[in-house]
């Protein structure tokens, strides 16, 4: 089982609310310790480039295909 499988219970659990559209909301989605690691991780906190060349060779080199 996945570290990240209790997002899918926070999902099935959620309420269904469906004004003034069919939605959920889910509070606190991430753990704090799993938010972090996901917004300090490589893949999201890139450098700023300056160009569009940069920006692919860029992604491309952090394994975006």
């Amino acid at each position: 089982m996945s570290e990240f499988s209790y997002l899918s219970d926070k999902v099935k659990t959620a309420d269904f609310l469906t004004d003034p559209f069919s939605h959920i909301i889910v509070e606190e989605f991430f753990k704090d310790e799993h938010f972090d690691r996901i917004v300090n991780s490589k893949q999201i906190k890139t450098p700023e480039y300056r160009s569009h060349s940069d920006v692919v060779n860029g992604l491309l080199s952090l394994g975006y295909k």
